[in-house]
């Protein structure tokens, strides 16, 4: 059986540490076809850019922020 808690936990940690120690970060922004804007921040790991914190405003003016301090209060897998 799979340990959803476990494997959450271990996300949570990974994407915190990489926000906590990164010494480089690159930072997007992107406009879609609607009108919103997204605000993407990523950090370099093992040769990739992973992807911390994420924004998007919408066109109707609604703002969704994800990070791993988001992953670690919600309570679905």
């Amino acid at each position: 059986m799979v340990d959803l808690a476990r494997i959450k936990a271990e996300s949570v940690a990974y994407f915190r540490a990489l926000d906590e120690n990164a010494t480089l970060r690159r930072l997007f922004r992107h406009a879609d076809e609607e009108g919103g804007l997204w605000y993407i921040e990523a950090v370099p790991d093992r040769g990739e850019l992973i992807v911390i914190k994420q924004a998007e405003l919408t066109s109707a003016s609604q703002l969704h922020r994800y990070s791993w301090e988001y992953l670690g209060t919600t309570t679905a897998p």
